[in-house]
């Protein structure tokens, strides 16, 4: 997901509108089904549609105390910070000028990142790595639920995340994936695979 990928802001509208919630890269955010493999795409129009309210799915208290994210990028770009800020803090001894202030937010450093991404072609491990991609069995919907009422496990169910070996692993062999069955005409996010991928 970039930052404007249309019309709008796709991060504000995309919470602003119910879609998901914030995550702690601030250029990503967090789909209750998805995770953070979610592309978007908004436009305007005026046809007559129904409004659909912000959620609150506890991803957002998630990433609060969860780094995985922060811990995978090869930049260290992410803060790992457990509490978001509204001041934006400085780059490179010198005020940000690449974010907007006026929400509470966990900084990124956009120029690493970015310059992250043009030195390897792309990058995404921060949204490969996230908790909120994991399958589609029975108790990753039973951990959702508990997110989005219960805080006081976040703690808990991050480190089982990491204990299972979701996400991005160090020595992981990267080229295996290429010979690992696929989902066959179509894309799916979870697909359910062996070894780890999403």
């Amino acid at each position: 997901t970039l930052p404007m990928n249309g019309a709008v802001p796709t991060i504000a509208s995309a919470v602003l509108t119910g879609l998901g919630e914030g995550a702690r890269n601030i250029g990503a955010f967090n789909n209750p089904e998805f995770g953070s493999i979610t592309g978007l795409f908004h436009l305007i129009t005026d046809l007559p549609l129904e409004p659909t309210p912000p959620i609150d799915a506890g991803m957002w208290r998630f990433c609060h105390t969860c780094t995985k994210c922060a811990d995978a990028c090869p930049w260290s770009a992410i803060p790992t910070d457990h509490e978001p800020s509204w001041d934006i803090p400085k780059l490179y001894g010198q005020e940000d000028t690449t974010h907007v202030p006026g929400k509470k937010q966990f900084w990124t450093n956009s120029v690493d990142c970015w310059l992250g991404r043009v030195q390897l072609g792309t990058c995404g491990a921060c949204m490969g790595t996230c908790t909120f991609n994991t399958g589609k069995n029975a108790i990753h919907d039973y951990v959702k639920a508990t997110l989005s009422t219960t805080p006081v496990f976040n703690s808990f169910l991050w480190q089982a995340d990491k204990a299972f070996g979701y996400g991005l692993r160090a020595g992981e062999d990267l080229e295996n994936w290429w010979d690992m069955p696929q989902p066959i005409g179509g894309f799916d996010s979870t697909c359910g695979i062996q070894g780890g991928s999403y």
